[in-house]
This record gives structure tokens, C-alpha cells and sequence, in this order.
């Protein structure tokens, strides 16, 4: 089972944060820091938006959710996500698209 709501992986640079849909960084990517052009740091998750002030990032269990072509579900911690990139579909090697998130690891 999991999760279909909003997610958001939390990026820092400068002096804050930058939230990043879950969808969007298998489109995107990494978040590039628009002062030194290098990737931002990911340091968490949020299940809202950064909408200032008092912000702090989750960094417990959150796992992506893909869908791979025949519907079978493949998790990937936030964490790899920096490091790996996004998952890819072992029957097409086309990147999954991600269709929710867990805070539960896999079964």
C-alpha cells in the first residue's frame, strides 16, 4: 500500500530550502543551486511545501513508489534518490514513474 498524496523532496542551498514534488524529479532531477550552478544538498522530505519560516525537513523513513510497466511497484529510499537517480523499468529501461510514496519499507 501506499500513499497518493502530496510528497516533497527537501533540497537546502543558501540560506533555506527548496521543496521538489516527487513527480517532478523523475522529469528534472536533482535541484541545481542557481548561486554556484552545482546540485543542492538533499537533506529530507516534507509531506507540504516549504512555505517558510520555521521549515524543518523530515529525515525519517520515506521510501518513492514507482509503477513499472507491468504494474509491479519497486521502492527507492529518499536518500538514493540523490545518489542513483530515478528507478528504471527492468522490462523497457525506460524511467518509472513514480505514483506515491510510503513511509512503511517494502514487504
Amino acid at each position: 500500500m501506499h500513499n497518493t498524496s502530496p510528497a516533497y523532496l527537501v533540497y537546502s542551498f543558501g540560506e533555506g530550502y527548496f521543496t521538489q514534488p516527487l513527480h517532478e524529479f523523475v522529469e528534472v532531477g536533482n535541484i541545481i543551486d542557481p548561486e554556484t550552478d552545482e546540485e543542492a544538498d538533499l537533506v529530507g522530505w516534507s509531506e507540504h511545501p516549504v512555505t517558510g519560516g520555521n521549515f524543518v525537513p523530515r529525515t525519517t523513513p520515506m521510501f518513492l513508489v514507482y509503477a513499472d510497466s507491468t504494474g509491479a511497484h519497486h521502492f527507492q529510499p529518499w536518500q538514493d534518490t540523490f545518489t542513483s537517480g530515478s528507478l528504471v523499468d527492468p522490462g523497457t529501461d525506460a524511467d518509472m514513474d513514480v505514483v506515491g510514496w510510503s513511509a512503511e519499507p517494502p514487504r
